[in-house]
């Protein structure tokens, strides 16, 4: 299925691990998704993804929560 209620949230820090981590948090159709990564230069660029194919009108797959464009961003 496929849905255009999505939501891209800030990036947060998570600092329950040992090293730092930066997580990218969405929701399509009211399912959390999120992806964790380890500089948050990486996180920005996969955010920066997301917000993108938002703004196009790309549809997400609520399965995945990934949007359904060929250059759709890869975790």
């Amino acid at each position: 299925m496929k849905s255009y209620k999505v939501s891209v949230w800030k990036i947060s820090v998570n600092k329950t691990t040992k090293k730092l981590t930066y997580l990218v948090r969405w929701v399509v159709d009211g399912q959390p998704f999120s992806e964790s990564y380890k500089t948050k230069t990486l996180a920005d660029r996969f955010r920066a993804k997301l917000v993108g194919a938002l703004d196009k009108g790309e549809p997400f797959g609520t399965v995945t929560g990934l949007p359904d464009s060929p250059a759709a961003p890869v975790p």
